[in-house]
């Protein structure tokens, strides 16, 4: 049985991205596609939200899709 993708693997992705710089591929529902790296992940007003560095604000309830923009190394490296 598979993994259904939720909002807090999108939110755990987001972070991620934060706190390595790496940057992610989104997909919005709208159709909106872009790749870039996220800033920080807040909430406000009961909203989460997705901070980017080129792009405006998204709200993480109108992401579709969220992944790495490119594959991880094959190592240990980045968890020092």
């Amino acid at each position: 049985m598979g993994h259904l993708i939720d909002r807090c693997d999108f939110i755990d992705m987001l972070e991620e991205s934060v706190t390595t710089g790496g940057k992610v591929a989104v997909s919005l529902h709208d159709g909106q596609q872009f790749v870039d790296q996220v800033n920080d992940v807040v909430t406000q007003e009961g909203q989460d939200w997705a901070v980017f560095a080129e792009h405006d604000w998204v709200k993480v309830n109108d992401i579709d899709d969220c992944a790495r923009a490119e594959p991880r190394e094959p190592t240990y490296d980045y968890k020092l």
